[in-house]
């Protein structure tokens, strides 16, 4: 899998707290932990057509 270095901007105090604390947790970089949180947005809010779930 490609990987990326990016910039996240406008993430609140709370969400960067919580990303840390599961980095912590789970021994894993933030990128992998977002990558896994993006892709489970995804598939909540759209159906495999594309189009916007009941999210």
């Amino acid at each position: 899998m490609d990987r990326k270095k990016v910039t996240v901007k406008g993430v609140d105090t709370e969400a960067w707290d919580i990303l840390l604390h599961l980095r912590q947790v789970e021994q894993r970089f933030c990128g992998a932990i977002l990558s896994d949180c993006i892709r489970e947005y995804y598939a909540c809010e759209y159906d495999e057509d594309g189009d916007e779930g009941q999210g």
